[in-house]
């Protein structure tokens, strides 16, 4: 520490009251979100302006007792390290669950639960990180990780196997092609491994579509120095611009994983490592890619009767009833449109008659005039609030019949509108507007 003395002063050192430093090719004491912000892992917003939503589940199992006696605690180092690193990128924590003196949060039925709530919360084009951290075992001891007590005793009723896991993953189904704000499913789940053994998870099951997963070993022990040798590459290269390899200004978990490789691959170099290739970081990316979500669309026809058929004009002589269709379609393929509301100025060289409501072909109201009708300076503006219609179906047409009858000569040209709002979602709104012609001449 700092203090003054008569003579001189004493600087600030910093030494390790551990048996094994950190790497040399790390930087220590880590960056951390006080100082140094992680990089964005990804775009808030998607192609079709969906919001992109980040979520994180980190589960710990735990330091073991002999550590603790030594007073290591590698997984907890970790836990730490990636709780703030998933802070600083912006993540919303499902959970963080590991040892708790009176109780074992990490324990599998939390764990279950867990997962439960990130079903519940995730959508397809939503982006997920799972990190997972703990002792592992070798296949032959029983594979996978042990969720220990807080006193870093066994527990040998919560393992967390690699057929657990893959039940657990296997409840967020992979969305490829799916609409982008589909619920409870997902195209981009990152599952990060730090232990000994990880390669017992780089199995069918575990990795599948829509996940990228990781791990820091394959078939040997990790190295734990400092909370995990693969915890503290992943984090400075989610921290780190130069991670950003294809320049969108993001540090995506897979560039992340490029830098946790290099350090492990650094690590393995030193003096004294045994059987390097069984230490080697592994990684199966087979995220998928889901599609825009469908969103509300109408389509409008307006045409005039030409004694023949419906057209875009029409030729009448001064004093004839002309007909009109206004016709509205909902064009979407998945959302209902509600709310609907016709609007038409009818000129004042016309005068208005009547009107009929008509449902996919069908009379739904012989007489239907308008809700309200206001003299303006270019005519008389009629409004319909089609409340008989609760909503307008994908494929679904409605239409207005009305006749008119022309009070002078020239050419008349006018639209009509029309508005209505997504059933789902009543901020949406969606109008459409067209136009027709007639044009009259004297007698």
């Amino acid at each position: 520490g700092s203090g003054q003395f008569q003579y001189g002063e004493i600087e600030d050192h910093l030494i390790y009251l551990i048996d094994n430093p950190p790497d040399p090719d790390i930087e220590w004491p880590p960056e951390n979100g006080n100082g140094n912000g992680g990089q964005p892992p990804g775009p808030t917003e998607g192609p079709c302006g969906y919001e992109i939503k980040y979520h994180s589940l980190i589960i710990s199992g735990g330091d073991s007792s002999k550590h603790m006696k030594k007073g290591q605690k590698p997984a907890q180092q970790a836990v730490d390290t990636m709780t703030e690193l998933l802070n600083d990128q912006g993540y919303n924590s499902i959970g963080n669950l590991g040892p708790k003196a009176g109780g074992s949060k990490n324990s599998i039925k939390n764990i279950e639960a867990a997962f439960e709530t990130l079903k519940s919360q995730v959508k397809c084009g939503d982006h997920v990180l799972i990190y997972i951290v703990g002792h592992g075992n070798p296949a032959k001891k029983g594979s996978g990780i042990n969720l220990k007590k807080s006193n870093g005793e066994n527990n040998p009723d919560n393992l967390l196997t690699p057929s657990k896991l893959a039940t657990l993953l296997a409840k967020i189904q992979a969305c490829k092609d799916e609409n982008c704000d589909k619920e409870q499913v997902n195209c981009h789940v990152t599952v990060v491994i730090e232990s000994c053994y990880a390669g017992n998870f780089n199995t069918p099951g575990v990795t599948g579509l829509g996940r990228t997963v990781m791990g820091s070993s394959n078939d040997e022990v990790a190295d734990a120095s400092g909370g995990g040798v693969f915890t503290q590459g992943f984090d400075k290269a989610s921290r780190s611009e130069g991670s950003d390899v294809n320049d969108d200004d993001f540090v995506s978990p897979r560039e992340a994983y490029d830098q946790a490789k290099t350090t492990v691959d650094n690590n393995n170099k030193k003096p004294g490592r045994k059987n390097k290739e069984a230490q080697d970081t592994w990684e199966d990316p087979q995220e998928c890619e889901c599609k825009c979500p469908d969103t509300p669309s109408i389509s409008c026809g307006k045409y005039v009767w030409d004694g023949i058929l419906w057209s875009d004009e029409v030729t009448v002589s001064l004093g004839d009833s002309v007909q009109f269709r206004y016709e509205i379609e909902n064009t979407g393929s998945t959302k209902n449109v509600q709310d609907l509301i016709v609007t038409e100025i009818i000129p004042l060289s016309l005068s208005y008659e009547s009107a009929n409501l008509h449902l996919n072909g069908e009379i739904l109201i012989p007489q239907r005039d308008p809700c309200k009708m206001e003299n303006v300076r270019s005519g008389l503006q009629c409004t319909w609030y089609l409340t008989e219609i609760e909503y307008l179906a994908p494929g679904d047409v409605i239409g207005i019949d009305l006749t008119a009858t022309t009070l002078s000569d020239g050419t008349i040209t006018n639209t009509f509108g029309c508005s209505g709002y997504c059933t789902t979602d009543t901020d949406v709104l969606v109008e459409c507007e067209d136009s027709a012609t007639v044009f009259v001449v004297s007698r």
